[in-house]
């Protein structure tokens, strides 16, 4: 064996490089665990055996989130205690110590990572020794089976510092553990209020010692030879763990009282317990991305358990969720160029990817991989989950840990620290400032059952609103020091440290109390502690305070570099002065004044290596390769060492360790020669074309000096890989959807042939269903000591088996639309393939105003007709029905919204079909370009249902879209006098086809495959739109003449037209309210476009152009509303510069913040302010609708109709569009939806436009009939009349007339004190083929009218008599009445139990639909038989197979939604130029000219104030370049703009500014621009 160097030089490896003695002989440790908060002694005993005066640096690591708060050396009989000054006048202190002869001795944190460093012991004379004492406080993190982790970090690995990172790196002396050159001791007592039930250790300890009966105090040791090829851990376990505590600490006598240090100081430790059946709820959507370290020291058992792993992962994410799979090293690589839609598909894609993952990507570089995962827009209602799994060794902690910080708002993050050596401060930081969880896998540790738990966490609800309170003596105040605890988790500890204030007697008694929404369920938990200060805690509290403060602080000066930083710098040093706690601005500095004697001769440098676990090469893959067959195993660097620019000496032993790399290569050789029992062979040899290579990613000008080690004859070949666990086995095999698949490989992980497992199905059970309860089966038998790993999939498995137990199969949409008039014939089609009888319920939208006019089943030849009957009266014949064992359906209308309907098909027989056939009719909206809307409901989200609300809420079964377990076809004719012209769509249609050649007939159909993820929205234009017209239709033959339904009903649709004087004028005064929902659904993406704008974000924007468009003189306030409501104003103010600003900079901090949907207690308020003398009250409302007490908002909006018009916006999918219209046709107003890719901007700037044209007042309608004919007005009179809008009439005609008579109505009103009128002529003749429709819909307005008068009326019995007759007669359904139909013409009597199943409807659920465990369903299995319960019902499957082990399991799950606040924030997309051009506008129309207008156009200020006409003002200018540039530029938006644009031209008007035409002329040039003067409106 030699060592060989570039001249063929060769030596015998005895003669090694020289090896120094090491001046560091032993490590003690001393720990004191009380509690949970541990205090660390480590005493560091030098000797220097040389012949020269030594200076000694040690590299080594801490925890990262301890607080180190005392440094002393102890030298003979002298003890010398360090001071914490700032960072570089310690080292300056330090270094002028050392020049001039003298002892000193230097204590820093690492300005990259705040778990390393740096310990310099100066000038130690030959013969001498010194005892340096460091001690530190730290908090234990709780585990997941309840112990308490602590760690001494004994193995530093060389930390990868990227290209472009700032600072030059951690450089750290490494060597292989079996070289370490002093030993290390350590013991521990522990101490706790309650008994210690066990200390365990990945070391070899000695036995644990009680140093008391009760066992609440215990000392251990750490067994003598500890090899420092690993991190000593400690797990602690305490009995009765863990209770909330409070622990306050009196402060330091010789501190200034009112200092942090002079004040006690509260440590309070709460465990929060969430309530088990939210517990039990896993969310069923979100974005989970998996990001992989795949550096060189990943390699061997840890990147295939990461395989392992990320195979878990994917076979556990719940259907309906996206997912991607990134990787990094030098580089990094993903699976999927932006995250995708999980499916078998997608999963299998990336399963194969993941499979051929090894550790070759070269370096650690985290933070680009981590920025582009930042970049991608997140998804609409899927929340991020970001998983970052590492060994943690990389130079650049801070940076990383500061864009976790940045991002946090857009997601959570989980951190895996693989190893030993793993960076303590990277990966807590991460976990801790993404709002996640942090795990440490090291030693024997498998990967998967910690990562499986971070994946339950990431699926439980998220914790929203929380708040800490404080309840102390009156004359004590509270500092918290701690920042807001943003994150809660199951039986994880939340810790809070506050300064407190003031006097207070010792038995004196405080109380915090921390508050959290949990999936809509308010909850607190509180602490009441004693003011009566601790014992013999000296000041841990204290330091543990402040090393948080300092963190805070720190972060916060990161946040601010390169600004003006508010002296955050100084604060982080006086407080670390103050406190004696270190901090990255400061340093421990002690130097030997007391020793007279100067320290003859130069000083040599002796770095003190650390051990590290040497992976292979981190740097660069491309460096890694076989040389003459033989295998690489490693590679050391040496380099000249560069001095810091803080340093003034340079060391007269210039050699120092390069990062990743042992010192010595012969030294490296022998250790692997020891290890492999093979010879070694060291190459060395200066080759400049690594150098250079080398030279380049590092970018120092350093001469380097390689080494290779190779074992000889050392295969390199791949190692065999171990056998496949059988449980990863199994778990490979599984769908995405849940279910197994019943094959070969099945029956081999199962241990069983192919032909056992196939003659073993039972008959009727199909052949997933019986693979898939095998595999539940042979998890729960023989793998229940993993339960931790499968227990997600399994959950999915079972939801998949009952989801295979829904009935409804499909559901046939007929929609069939006449002129303006729609008529919807829905079949649900219904299939029982269980083996018991079912009653299944489906809770499904409607049209809020639609007439539902039939409903009957089809069940084999038979069909059934159901009936309309008082709703009591129905309720009791379907269950009397049940009861006997006859099949029963029911059709019922919701007690609090008319949107919401339930459908209960009872007693379907097993193996039998049904098909209910559904029919209602309603009237379609005319949209601001003349289209008319049909929505048909496909979208159902859980209705919020406000405290103190009446009734108990809908009941919604919700799933994500892509779980729903039926099919949708929807098919369309439409005809009309007029031809029509398009049919477009927010869902894929097939082409229209036209069944005639003048285009008056055409149908359309849905494509296939639609995913339930949208309201299917038709919109239908026809030419020469939108004409008056009058239907009359006959009356029902079987009817009494004289009643609804007897006598002919007419529908007049009017749509008045107002002179184009009147309509130019706009309203210049009024009191303009608006509204806005703040609840968290509000922070939903609008759409699925890249540019990812919020609801909330969409309605700031709107707020800003509303704000620039209203009209100066009129009055105006902003309420928005949540769990609570908020104003702008305490009452409205007059419109002008200030109030526009003021209201302005608080819409710009509008957030989604205030938690649930309570809109009946602001509106309560506003209606209660007086009204504004000559000031016409304008109501705005924006919600996305997801309220329960509709009805209760709408009877109030209609209440307070005489005093306000209200215009109401439905913002997303799902809104409840009985609440929306419901409040603009009571508030006689309009209502707007924004749905898909609508813009908010432009219908509500119609709205604004609507309410700003003239009232129109004295409306009357009036009826000119043959004499023997008499009319009756069903409608409700018309208040309202906006221009291009139609006004609908329904009335009843009784009496005779011919055929050939004709009728006339009139509708007179008065517009601006111009009278005008508008009048139809209409036949007599009923029209032909019409149905009922007219009748119904008449009904139906008029059942609405009744219903409402029901609620506000002392005689409401009488009242509601009047809406069951009429709902009976006219077979259309009510509030009060429902649709029953019962089979009597089956005489057979239907036995055995009936099962419950309730249909799930898609609901888009706040980002959070989860499906939660009903209830457990027990499974006992022997040879004989299996029962297996399918759901909470005791159906039961009869499975033969030949296993013997006992079984107990948990798992059907339905759906349920969480609440509104489950948002988390996405990203804000670039502001809109159009958007920055308005928000420069002053209230009273004109632009300033200023640098920010000119930017806003796009030009320099320079180049504006060039291109000014001599005469014209500033603000002239200004204005007409404004117009100029909407003009040329957003004439796209012109809707947007149109009106503050108006508002402009009037400014202008007003100045009568001689210039105008030069000015336009100018502006066109400057801009580029040819808009003519005229159409500008000057």
């Amino acid at each position: 064996m030699g060592c060989v160097n570039t001249t063929t030089r060769k030596k015998n490896c005895s003669q090694q490089l020289p090896v120094h003695t090491v001046p560091l002989k032993s490590i003690e440790v001393e720990l004191e665990v009380r509690d949970h908060v541990a205090t660390v002694v480590s005493t560091l005993n030098y000797g220097n055996k040389e012949d020269k005066p030594l200076e000694a640096v040690f590299v080594f690591p801490l925890p990262g989130d301890a607080a180190v708060c005392h440094f002393s050396a102890q030298i003979g009989q002298t003890q010398i205690v360090a001071e914490v000054k700032e960072k570089q006048k310690a080292r300056e202190e330090y270094d002028d110590a050392l020049s001039s002869g003298q002892q000193a001795f230097l204590l820093e944190e690492s300005d990259q990572s705040p778990d390393i460093f740096s310990l310099s012991v100066g000038s130690l004379p030959p013969g001498e020794s010194a005892s340096i004492r460091l001690e530190y406080v730290t908090e234990l993190a709780v585990q997941a089976d309840d112990g308490l982790r602590f760690c001494l970090p004994a193995v530093l690995n060389p930390r990868y510092q990227p290209q472009g990172s700032e600072g030059a790196g951690v450089q750290v002396t490494s060597v292989p553990a079996s070289l370490v050159p002093y030993s290390l001791s350590f013991s521990a007592r522990v101490s706790s209020p309650r008994p210690v039930s066990k200390v365990e250790s990945n070391c070899s300890l000695d036995p644990l010692q009680y140093l008391n009966t009760d066992q609440t105090q215990a000392t251990v040791k750490l067994a003598a030879g500890h090899k420092f090829d690993r991190d000593v851990e400690l797990l602690i376990y305490y009995k009765d763990a863990h209770q909330p505590t409070a622990v306050v600490e009196t402060g330091q006598a010789s501190a200034e009282s009112g200092s942090l240090m002079g004040d006690p100081v509260v440590m309070v430790s709460l465990y929060p317990e969430f309530p088990q059946s939210v517990m039990s709820s896993t969310a069923s959507c979100g974005e989970f991305v998996f990001l992989m370290d795949r550096s060189g020291s990943m390699s061997n058992t840890r990147i295939r358990s990461a395989r392992d792993t990320l195979l878990l992962l994917l076979k556990s994410l719940p259907m309906g969720c996206y997912f991607n799979i990134y990787s990094f090293g030098s580089r990094y690589e993903h699976i999927f160029p932006k995250s995708v839609e999980y499916s078998q598909q997608t999963m299998e894609e990336a399963l194969k990817k993941v499979e051929q993952m090894e550790a070759n990507l070269g370096g650690t570089e985290i933070l680009q991989p981590l920025k582009h995962i930042y970049s991608q827009p997140c998804i609409q209602y899927q929340p991020r989950q970001l998983f970052v799994f590492t060994d943690g060794e990389v130079g650049n902690t801070k940076e990383v840990i500061d864009l976790v910080k940045k991002n946090s708002g857009s997601h959570r993050c989980f951190s895996f620290g693989i190893g030993e050596g793993a960076s303590s401060a990277l990966i807590n930081g991460m976990a801790k400032e993404g709002g996640g969880d942090a795990q440490f896998i090291t030693g024997t540790d498998r990967m998967q059952p910690k990562v499986m738990q971070s994946l339950q966490f990431a699926l439980q609800p998220a914790v929203v609103d929380i708040s800490v309170t404080w309840d102390l003596p009156k004359e004590v105040s509270v500092t918290v020091l701690s920042p807001p605890i943003t994150t809660l988790f199951q039986g994880q500890r939340s810790l809070i440290y506050a300064q407190l204030t003031g006097q207070s007697s010792e038995a004196a008694e405080g109380c915090v109390t921390l508050k959290y929404s949990l999936a809509g369920h308010p909850s607190e938990n509180q602490l009441h502690f004693s003011l009566r200060p601790a014992e013999d805690t000296g000041l841990t509290v204290h330091r543990l305070g402040a090393r948080n403060l300092i963190r805070s602080l720190e972060m916060e000066e990161r946040d601010r570099r390169g600004q003006q930083d508010g002296g955050v710098k100084e604060k982080v040093v006086q407080l670390s002065v103050q406190s004696g706690v270190s901090s990255s601005f400061t340093a421990f500095i002690a130097v030997n004044k007391d020793n007279s004697e100067v320290i003859q001769g130069p000083l040599v440098r002796r770095n003190i290596p650390t051990p590290c676990t040497f992976p292979i090469l981190k740097s660069s893959g491309r460096h890694m390769r076989n040389f003459s067959g033989r295998h690489l195993i490693g590679f050391s660097l040496l380099f000249v060492y560069r001095p810091l620019c803080a340093r003034k000496r340079k060391p007269a032993d210039s050699k120092c360790l390069g990062r990743f790399f042992c010192p010595s290569p012969a030294l490296y050789a022998a250790h692997l020669q020891s290890v492999s029992g093979s010879p070694v062979m060291c190459e060395e040899m200066d080759t400049d074309g690594l150098m250079m290579m080398m030279m380049e990613e590092e970018n120092q000008s350093i001469k380097f000096k390689f080494c290779f080690c190779f074992i000889l004859d050392f295969p390199a070949a791949v190692p065999e890989q171990p056998p496949r666990d059988p449980l990863l086995q199994l778990v490979s095999l599984q769908e995405a959807s849940g279910c197994w698949l019943l094959d070969s490989a099945l029956a081999a992980a199962l241990g069983k042939t192919n032909e056992e497992v196939e003659k073993s199905k039972p008959e009727k059970a199909s052949s997933e269903v019986w693979a898939t309860i095998l595999a539940l089966i042979w998890l729960h038998g023989f793998k229940m000591d993993a339960k931790d790993e499968w227990e997600l999939l399994a959950m999915k498995a079972a939801s998949w088996l009952r989801a295979q137990n829904v009935p409804l199969k499909s559901i046939e949409v007929e929609l069939e639309v006449r002129d303006h008039v729609a008529t919807v014939v829905s079949t649900l089609n219904y299939e029982n393939k269980e083996d018991k009888s079912l009653e299944a319920v489906f809770v499904f939208p409607l049209p809020g105003d639609a007439a539902v006019c039939h409903f009957s089943a089809q069940i084999g030849q038979t069909q059934i007709v159901a009936e309309v009957k008082e709703k009591q009266k129905a309720r009791e014949e379907y269950d009397d029905a049940l009861s006997s064992g006859q099949q029963a359906f029911l059709l019922e209308e919701s007690d609090q919204s008319p949107d919401i309907f339930s459908l209960s098909v009872g007693r379907l027989p097993p193996g039998e079909s049904a098909s209910i056939r559904l029919e209602y009719v309603t009237e379609l909206a005319v949209q601001a370009d003349d289209g008319l809307r049909f929505c048909l409901p496909a979208v159902l989200n859980p209705r919020y249902q406000p405290q103190g609300s009446e009734g108990a809420g809908v009941q919604v079964t919700s799933v994500p879209a892509s779980l729903v377990p039926y099919s949708l076809s929807f098919s369309a004719r439409v005809s009309s006098p007029r031809p029509i012209s398009k049919v477009e769509s927010n869902c894929s249609l097939d082409p229209l086809q036209y069944l005639n050649t003048d285009q008056t007939q055409a149908t359309v159909k849905l494509a296939a495959g639609h995913k339930f993820d949208r309201d299917v929205e038709l919109l239908i234009y026809y030419k020469d739109a939108h004409q008056p017209t009058a239907v009359v239709e006959a009356g029902q033959a079987s009817a009494e003449p004289g009643s609804l339904m007897g006598d002919p009903v007419v529908m007049v649709s009017l749509y008045p037209e107002f002179p184009q004087s009147v309509m130019s004028s706009k309203a210049s005064r009024g009191e303009f309210v608006f509204l806005v929902d703040r609840s968290g659904s509000m922070d939903c993406p609008t759409n699925d476009t890249e540019q990812q704008e919020t609801r909330i974000s969409s309605a700031r924007d709107t707020l800003l152009l509303l704000l620039k468009s209203l009209p100066m003189g009129c009055y105006f306030n902003i309420y928005s509303f949540g769990s609570s409501y908020e104003h702008i104003f305490s009452k409205s103010v007059e419109y002008g510069e200030k109030t526009m600003e003021e209201a302005l900079k608080k819409v710009e901090k509008m957030e989604a913040d205030l938690g649930g949907t309570e809109i009946l207690e602001p509106l309560k308020h506003i209606y209660s302010q007086p009204c504004i003398p000559t000031q016409p009250r304008q109501l705005f409302v924006f919600t996305d609708g997801e309220v329960e007490n509709t009805k209760e908002v709408i009877d109030l909006v209609k209440k307070n109709s005489g005093s306000h018009r209200c215009f109401s916006f439905g913002i997303g999918e799902g809104a409840s569009s009985a609440l929306i219209n419901g409040m603009a046709k009571e508030g006689g107003g309009h209502a707007q939806f924004i749905t898909g890719t609508d813009r908010m901007q432009p219908k509500v700037m119609q709205s604004l436009r609507f309410s700003l044209q003239p009232a129109v007042e004295d409306v009357s309608v009036t009826w000119d009939l043959p004499k023997g004919s008499t009319v009756t007005v069903l409608s409700p009179p018309i208040t309202t009349i906006f221009q291009g809008k139609r006004s609908l009439i329904y009335a009843q005609l009784t009496g005779q007339s011919s055929e050939a008579a004709e009728g006339c109505v009139t509708v007179k009103y008065s517009v601006a004190g111009h009278p005008s009128e508008n009048q139809l002529h209409f036949s007599l003749r009923p029209a032909e083929d019409t149905g009922l429709i007219v009748h119904r819909l008449a009904a139906r307005t008029l059942i609405c009218l009744l219903e409402m008068e029901a609620e506000n009326n002392e005689e409401k019995e009488e009242v509601k008599k009047k809406v069951v007759q009429l709902s009976v007669q006219s077979g259309v359904s009510s509030s009060f009445t429902a649709f029953i139909v019962v089979n009597k013409d089956n005489n057979k009597e239907i036995q055995g139990p009936l099962l419950h199943r309730d249909i799930p409807m898609a609901g888009l659920m706040k980002c959070a639909a989860t499906p939660c465990c009903l209830a457990a369903y027990s499974s006992s299995f022997s040879r004989a038989d299996l029962q297996y319960y399918c759901a909470t019902d005791d159906s039961e499957a009869d499975c033969e197979v030949d296993y013997g082990c006992p079984l107990e399991f948990e798992g059907m799950c339905s759906y349920r939604a969480l609440p509104d606040e489950e948002f988390p924030p996405t990203k804000k997309p670039p502001r809109d130029p159009l958007l920055l051009l308005v928000s420069l506008q002053k209230a009273s129309g004109c632009w300033l000219l200023d640098p920010a207008l000119a930017a806003a156009l796009g030009k320099t200020n320079e180049e504006v104030e060039k291109s000014k006409p001599e005469k014209a003002s500033s603000e002239v200018w200004a204005t007409i370049l404004a117009l100029i540039w909407l003009h040329g530029f957003k004439m796209d938006a012109k809707d947007e703009w149109e009106l503050l644009a108006a508002k402009a031209v009037s400014w202008l008007s007003a100045q009568n500014a001689p210039s105008v035409t030069e000015c336009v002329e100018a502006g066109n040039i400057l801009l580029g621009c040819s808009v003519q003067k005229t159409a500008l409106g000057l």
